[in-house]
């Protein structure tokens, strides 16, 4: 505990601590709010425009975000700045603004496909259409605060956008049930992004943006490179998360999607909180090692110091498991409660699988990214089809739980190999 305390592991813990706080009392406020007015099925469809919503998300900014960050945090690597920025602006608000239309155009294929019909008011997809540019001009100001080390306007963005969102969702579920909380989901966007414009607008003079245009190709074009491993990761994520869910919706019903979704929820409770450890701490200080020793020395500290307190965690849930599910939603959600526990086996292997998979972002090795993933979702929906046959609902647990225990093996092998190969750490 001292060390912990001493380090800057601590620093991440208290700085993320409120917004982390916020986040699990909307997104428990919100479970609670579906459970009541829309249910099980209803939860299920709400699933399904939330994943999509979340691969837009990812997708809009091409994975550059973490590439966005980079730049602004070394000034050496940009020449004007503000240029910098208006060119980004530009540039994805045009992208954006390509993927509304083709979104319109196409709006009943996708509603019929990704969201099982479930859209069926006008003004969903309307306002589905043009928040699509504000999502990824606030997912760019984000990025940029980010990169100017305004980590407390970050957060607030987040806790605002989060407690507004809760309110209008529970409010329009409370008048309009599932196409209420449909359009909530739809509206966070912007929300979003009238309140990052406006810690944006504190630092940057909107006149920035009546700046003659120029495309800065030499500083635009290396993003690139962060966003491949990113795009390839968001993209097979998504389909496979989708082919889940639709196989699930197609096998069975849209109820049995709502018992997934919340099991999902359940879940995203208490990964939110390795994740934070992982992305803030971990991943900076494994691309400061020099040496191998320094790598394997940190990993042996994340398996030593928060694996342990992630099960204790984990058991805590599991003997609890009666109390918990009504706390989070209701007793008609009880029946979820055998696929609580295989969910908790399979996030405990990706939380052992994170700090190794988090290597290949730390040393920018695109290859032994590209690699090991493609693997991953390979073996993944493999698995979740023969599962499915032989073990019904529960094929969806079993094919993860057993694909993730082969990822681990193969980070282990890639890394011997690349450690070998080029002769480092």
């Amino acid at each position: 505990m001292n060390k912990f305390y001493s380090k800057e592991l601590y620093k991440v813990f208290s700085v993320s601590g409120a917004r982390i706080l916020i986040q699990l009392l909307v997104g428990f406020l919100s479970s609670k709010a579906i459970a009541f007015f829309i249910g099980i099925a209803g939860m299920g469809a709400v699933g399904l425009v939330r994943s999509f919503i979340s691969f837009f998300n990812n997708f809009l900014l091409l994975g550059t975000q973490n590439g966005i960050v980079s730049s602004l945090a070394s000034q050496k690597k940009i020449k004007n700045e503000e240029i910098f920025i208006v060119s980004l602006f530009w540039l994805f608000l045009f992208f954006s603004t390509l993927i509304s239309i083709i979104f319109f155009i196409f709006f009943d294929d996708i509603n019929q496909y990704f969201f099982v019909n479930q859209i069926k008011n006008k003004w969903s997809v309307f306002l589905f259409t043009i928040s699509i540019p504000f999502q990824a001009m606030s997912l760019l100001f984000n990025s940029v605060l980010n990169g100017k080390s305004q980590y407390k306007k970050v957060a607030s963005i987040g806790m605002i956008t989060n407690v507004l969102a809760l309110v209008f969702s529970v409010f329009l579920m409370s008048k309009y049930k599932l196409q209420g909380a449909i359009i909530g989901l739809i509206i966070t966007s912007v929300i979003m992004f009238v309140i990052s414009t406006y810690y944006f607008l504190k630092i940057y003079s909107f006149k920035i943006f009546f700046k003659p245009f120029q495309f800065v190709k030499q500083e635009i074009f290396p993003l690139l490179n962060y966003s491949l491993m990113s795009l390839v990761s968001i993209v097979m994520s998504f389909a496979f998360s989708y082919y889940v869910r639709i196989k699930i919706v197609d096998e069975f019903s849209l109820e049995y999607a709502g018992y997934y979704e919340a099991v999902l929820r359940i879940s995203g409770f208490y990964m939110i909180f390795i994740n934070t450890f992982v992305s803030f701490y971990y991943l900076p200080e494994l691309a400061k090692c020099s040496s191998r020793q320094d790598v394997i020395s940190l990993t042996k500290e994340y398996y030593k110091s928060i694996i342990p307190i992630f099960c204790i965690g984990l058991i805590i849930l599991l003997l609890g498991i009666d109390f918990f599910i009504p706390f989070f939603f209701n007793k008609s959600f009880l029946v979820i409660t055998p696929f609580v526990k295989y969910q908790v086996i399979l996030d405990l292997m990706k939380a052992i699988c994170l700090i190794l998979g988090i290597r290949f972002f730390a040393f920018g090795k695109t290859k032994g990214f590209l690699l090991t993933e493609i693997f991953s979702f390979a073996i993944n929906f493999i698995l979740f089809v023969i599962a499915m046959r032989f073990f019904d609902f529960r094929g969806v647990w079993y094919s993860q739980i057993v694909s993730s225990f082969l990822y681990f093996f193969a980070l282990i092998i890639s890394f011997k190999i690349y450690f070998k190969k080029n002769n480092l750490f």
